[in-house]
């Protein structure tokens, strides 16, 4: 895309900066689609996107008189995003272990981060105890993506809230019979939220404290154990010092890019080196940005993993 057309797709979202990636469909493509390298300054020019023959999955005849103007709207997926720290899923961490890394560096990750997550929901002490505490409970628990969830299914992964997810609707929501409650996120008497982490969440911010409301104790203490259910049945291990990104291939499967919001240079046309990828980020992500004089900069050897998540069983 050139920048007029990523620029316009950020005004239509109501994204606060310029994205240099996006994910989405148009015309029967789909793929990731990156800021071209001859049209990266002119915001004043025609939006133009560019299809490469790989991201055809439907051929259409744009030029035929059928065609429908709604084969020419960019369905929008994602934009870029940088997760710091990220996790290991469960297919990562089976291919670790069966090329050599051994079980207890696995056990030791798990260990420490539900450590980490149990003293930043149980620390209740302190001028800004309950500040730091609303914060947890919003970030572990996945406040954003349950309420935009509710908004338009989709919309919090466009928005960059998170990754997409398969939604199954019921008989009664195909038909146009919802339940409220599925809409309001609230009981239909009492009107109190049916997410447990959206009830904790209010209760800290009307003033409440887990050592003077019982509800909120106990509340607390049922969060923590679904986290800790979490990490073991899903196998969802943070991991220092990772990064979750767009990867993009260059001319040649060997070369590879990471796209993040804010990156301007690109490479698909192989100016890498095989085995050699870029990455900048537009934000600290080292430990003590005060001991690097590059927080932002990543240099030495990387283990490059995917994300994927398959919804079904894979077919042989």
């Amino acid at each position: 895309m050139n920048r007029a057309a990523l620029a316009l797709i950020a005004r239509q979202a109501h994204w606060d900066d310029f994205c240099c990636a996006v994910q989405g469909r148009i015309a029967g493509a789909k793929g990731v689609w990156i800021l071209h390298h001859e049209h990266q300054t002119n915001q004043y020019e025609e939006p133009k996107i560019w299809i490469r023959e790989s991201q055809n999955k439907v051929n259409l005849d744009l030029r035929s008189p059928n065609t429908s103007r709604a084969h020419l709207i960019f369905d929008l997926v994602a934009p870029a995003h940088l997760t710091y720290p990220t996790r290991l899923n469960m297919q990562t961490i089976v291919n670790l272990s069966h090329n050599g890394v051994p079980n207890y560096i696995f056990e030791k990750l798990m260990e420490d981060g539900i450590r980490s997550d149990f003293q930043r929901l149980t620390n209740w002490e302190g001028e800004t105890a309950m500040k730091s505490l609303l914060h947890a409970v919003a970030q572990l628990g996945g406040l954003s993506g349950i309420r935009l969830g509710r908004e338009l299914a989709g919309l919090g992964c466009a928005l960059g809230h998170g990754r997409p997810e398969r939604v199954e609707l019921s008989s009664e929501e195909l038909q146009g019979n919802c339940d409220p409650q599925q809409v309001t996120g609230r009981t239909k008497f009492s009107g109190e939220p049916t997410a447990l982490v959206e009830k904790i969440f209010e209760m800290i911010a009307a003033g409440f404290h887990p050592l003077a409301s019982r509800v909120l104790w106990e509340d607390l203490e049922q969060m923590i154990k679904n986290h800790i259910s979490s990490y073991i049945l899903s196998f969802h291990i943070p991991t220092p010092e990772s990064l979750e990104a767009f990867i993009i291939p260059g001319e040649y499967l060997l070369y590879l890019l990471v796209l993040i919001p804010g990156s301007y240079l690109i490479d698909p046309f192989g100016i890498l080196e095989p085995d050699e990828i870029y990455f900048h980020a537009t934000r600290c992500i080292k430990p003590d940005p005060l001991l690097d004089p590059f927080p932002d900069l990543l240099v030495g050897p990387v283990l490059v993993g995917s994300c994927f998540k398959p919804t079904a069983p894979l077919q042989h």
